[in-house]
């Protein structure tokens, strides 16, 4: 199966983890576990981060406002996409950490969003180079033009990582193109 992010959301629910919005998650690849895809989408202004190897995945989605947010949040709280960012990085800090041993060999991707030729997110993406510093991981950076007005084209914003073959890197997949 093609590893687009709508063939992913066919797959069977054993074989996939799917993040949402302002989540991290992490999956084993087989034999550990039947999953062999770790997927979002919809990150339209939102930032992906992914750190990947033979044996597992750890991907978030960071949205620009925490979960439950409005325009108002940002209003009364200028620093909330930068605290957003930071609750989400200690997050997967603590799954790299509880993990690290399956984390020997591995891949970072952070895919960030485009907007007017500056990043969406430009005060977390600071952050999350001094993050991935700090961790002393390199970092393979990507990124996508937001949409600002009518539909999004099918395979866009989104990242698919799939396991395909036993012991060996994972696929890595943005909008649809594999990178990896």
């Amino acid at each position: 199966m093609a590893a687009a992010f709508t063939n992913v959301l066919r797959v069977q629910e054993s074989e996939k983890t799917v993040v949402s919005m302002n989540r991290v998650e992490v999956a084993f690849w087989p034999p550990e576990t039947a999953v062999k895809y770790l997927a979002t989408g919809g990150l339209n202004s939102c930032t992906g981060v992914a750190i990947v190897s033979p044996q597992a995945g750890i991907l978030a989605h960071i949205a620009p406002l925490p979960p439950g947010s409005t325009q108002s949040t940002l209003d009364q709280s200028p620093n909330a996409s930068v605290d957003n960012a930071r609750v989400l990085l200690r997050a997967i800090a603590d799954l790299y950490r509880s993990h690290q041993d399956k984390f020997g060999t591995s891949q970072t991707y952070v895919v960030a969003g485009i907007f007017n030729n500056s990043p969406a997110m430009s005060d977390a993406i600071r952050i999350i180079q001094q993050f991935f510093s700090n961790l002393q991981l390199p970092v393979i950076w990507k990124s996508y033009p937001v949409v600002t007005e009518g539909l999004r084209p099918n395979g866009y914003s989104n990242i698919v990582v799939h396991a395909e073959h036993l012991g060996a890197m994972p696929r890595v997949y943005i909008n649809d193109q594999q990178v990896s």
